[in-house]
């Protein structure tokens, strides 16, 4: 039997990726921006070149199209799924989100996601979304432990705020129930390390010049590929 009131063909034209569309219209290049005075917790786990490229606001290449348009937007929805789900556990009240901490001696600061009451204290929470629990990339997630940057970041916001314990949430954009939350103490030989590199990092900015590169070539470490600064660093004498 025909449809007694058909509606007429579309008319439409096939465009482009959404990701390649927003790419074309909306994404620039950062421009440069002041001088900081401060280094960024959740960038810790960064080559010591790009945290001291980061402090001095030196114009870095644009950040990649596919983070902008595509990893940073789902990665703030699922952030935004899991405060929910802590509202609902009554450990979170709104004045504890995006909560910001510095420490004006390290000259280091952050935004935490959370702060959760949890066992008498106010833990802090980090969120973080991958593809997937089940990662083959070395530098990927493994149900063992999370990822070194993402505990240098949570141990960073435990040292600031002297807190005994924190939380590292990964949600999974491909299972909504394999998501797993780490706990973690505080963690006297991490947090020496973060003093350490700040302190590092103090000398070679009063020397006026950038910490050697780790490594010999760009090739030779991952982050290399994808870092911001890496133009700037590789084309210096350094």
């Amino acid at each position: 039997m025909s449809d007694p009131d058909p509606l007429p063909p579309p008319i439409f034209t096939p465009e482009h990726r959404l990701r390649d569309y927003i790419e074309a219209h909306k994404f620039v290049p950062r421009e440069p921006g002041k001088k900081s005075g401060w280094y960024a917790a959740s960038k810790l786990g960064d080559c010591i070149r790009a945290n001291y490229y980061r402090f001095i606001e030196m114009l870095p290449e644009p950040e990649d199209p596919q983070f902008v348009t595509e990893r940073a937007p789902i990665g703030k929805a699922w952030e935004r799924i899991v405060l929910d789900w802590f509202r609902n556990a009554k450990v979170l009240t709104p004045d504890h989100e995006q909560v910001s901490v510095a420490d004006p001696e390290l000259r280091l600061k952050g935004i935490m996601d959370a702060l959760i009451e949890d066992e008498g204290i106010l833990a802090p929470v980090e969120v973080k979304s991958i593809d997937g629990m089940n990662s083959n990339d070395n530098y990927g997630i493994w149900r063992s432990r999370p990822k070194p940057d993402a505990y240098l970041q949570l141990q960073a916001y435990m040292m600031m705020r002297k807190a005994g314990h924190g939380y590292l949430v990964y949600s999974s954009t491909q299972d909504v129930g394999d998501w797993w939350m780490w706990r973690t103490e505080t963690d006297p030989a991490t947090q020496r390390w973060i003093r350490d590199r700040l302190s590092t990092l103090e000398i070679y900015r009063g020397l006026g010049g950038p910490p050697p590169r780790p490594v010999k070539s760009p090739s030779d470490w991952k982050k290399c590929g994808w870092c911001a600064f890496k133009k700037p660093c590789w084309e210096a004498k350094q």
